[in-house]
């Protein structure tokens, strides 16, 4: 795979799903989001490979559905986009990559203190709407602890979180030193008359990245020479990124080494790095005593003991051939965590799941996930 690095040249406007249509109710709580989801890179990067094979806009021909794909409902599956393949996007704060704090951690910050991490691991079996399963509990108790909210970690940090521990408190990092939320109040005029109508106004929030932030993405399946050095659009509004050749590739953490238990048990955990499809509320997720599948509709090895899931995040999209929004379907957050239980001789089996996608639609950037121990 060869990674790339997208630098916007201004703010960037990425709209979570909620309605922006001048007029509506919701438009004025339109938030930013930041990074945004993979549909919105891998679009504007099929785009970009598009115009650099001499497309102006229209029809694709044969050719560039031969190389890029001819869908745009990410939901669809991997074969919309051919032979294109997809990992990311990841957030850089310079050469080092900062990811979604796991969810099975927990944090106390109080005053002048420092701040203390614990993590959670499946407790003693307890019913519950579930049925009877292994809740998540503190491995060590710290009163008023909670789970972080708009943190990120650096790259030793969820080592150390793969490895069965708990990282240091530097290791997290608050959003407001990654990007910030700018408000912006705009009116919608009429070229031909140079006037305005009634529900002109608008309010749209966009993102401003800090110093030294930016976006990788890894793409296979397709030759990248001539998007380097190039602006690419990225978003709504016009808004741009330049593009660099990132030479070291993306570098996610190592697996730790994992072994069975006294009880012949290997545990390990499944950790999400980007939203993970698992399709429509009613199709059923993964739940306790179930299975994950990866991007093939292969189970990984064991079964599902307990696990730290988040709010569900609702993706859409454009379907920029009918002219239409996609629908908005839930994902499993990036953060989340499964904790596993397999066989002894599983191991392997095991590892060479770190670095690949979990649930469906992966070619797109979903479901990256990383193994980990409890």
């Amino acid at each position: 795979m060869s990674t790339l690095i997208l630098r916007p040249h201004d703010t960037l406007f990425l709209r979570d799903g909620r309605p922006f249509n001048q007029g509506d109710q919701e438009q004025a709580a339109t938030s930013g989001i930041f990074p945004p989801y993979p549909p919105t890179v891998v679009g504007a990067m099929r785009a970009a490979l598009a115009r650099a094979r001499g497309w102006t806009g229209g029809a694709w021909s044969a050719e560039l559905k031969a190389t890029l794909g001819d869908g745009v409902d990410w939901a669809a599956g991997d074969g919309a986009l051919g032979p294109l393949r997809f990992v990311g996007p990841i957030i850089m704060k310079g050469a080092e990559p900062r990811f979604p704090v796991p969810l099975c951690l927990l944090v106390k910050r109080s005053g002048g203190e420092d701040a203390r991490v614990t993590r959670l691991a499946p407790g003693e079996a307890s019913d519950c709407d579930l049925g009877r399963v292994s809740l998540p509990q503190p491995v060590t108790a710290i009163e008023g602890a909670k789970a972080p909210e708009d943190d990120w970690i650096d790259a030793d940090g969820l080592k150390a979180v793969l490895d069965g521990g708990a990282p240091a408190p530097a290791s997290l990092v608050a959003q407001g030193e990654l990007w910030q939320t700018e408000a912006r109040v705009g009116i919608a005029r009429d070229a031909a008359t140079r006037t305005t109508g009634d529900d002109a106004l608008y309010a749209a929030a966009h993102v401003r990245l800090k110093d030294g932030i930016a976006i990788a993405v890894s793409v296979d399946g397709a030759d990248l020479a001539g998007l380097a050095g190039s602006m690419i659009p990225l978003g709504g509004e016009g808004r741009s990124v330049w593009i660099e050749r990132c030479d070291a590739g993306l570098a996610l953490p190592e697996p730790p080494a994992l072994a069975a238990g006294d009880d012949g048990t290997l545990r390990y955990t499944i950790v999400l790095l980007s939203p993970a499809y698992f399709g429509d509320a009613e199709e059923g997720w993964p739940q306790p005593g179930g299975r994950i599948c990866d991007g093939e509709g292969t189970p990984l090895p064991g079964r599902i003991v307990s696990g730290c899931v988040g709010k569900p995040v609702r993706i859409g999209g454009w379907d920029s051939v009918n002219r239409t929004p996609l629908p908005l379907r839930p994902l499993a957050p990036a953060g989340s965590v499964w904790f596993m239980a397999a066989a002894a001789d599983d191991a392997g089996a095991v590892l060479e799941r770190h670095g690949r996608g979990i649930g469906r639609s992966t070619a797109w950037g979903f479901g990256l996930a990383l193994v980990g121990c409890w």
